[in-house]
């Protein structure tokens, strides 16, 4: 259910849970963490990525500079 509501604010671009989400981006559930990433990555904003840039180290993960337009 965690998964689904994460997704469903990532879609929906709600802003206002990017708190939220990054919260559950550190979830035990892996399935959980992972949507709580992507709905993130989908809502776009600065305060989104900010939650999602810190655990992604944790995750071997690193955050590439964006692509030149």
């Amino acid at each position: 259910m965690r998964r689904l509501s994460a997704l469903a604010l990532g879609v929906l671009k709600h802003s206002a849970a990017s708190e939220t989400l990054g919260a559950m981006v550190k979830d035990v559930d892996n399935n959980a963490a992972l949507a709580a990433a992507a709905a993130l990555g989908a809502i776009g904003t600065d305060e989104a990525f900010e939650q999602l840039a810190p655990p992604l180290p944790e995750h071997g993960l690193k955050i590439l500079p964006p692509l030149k337009e």
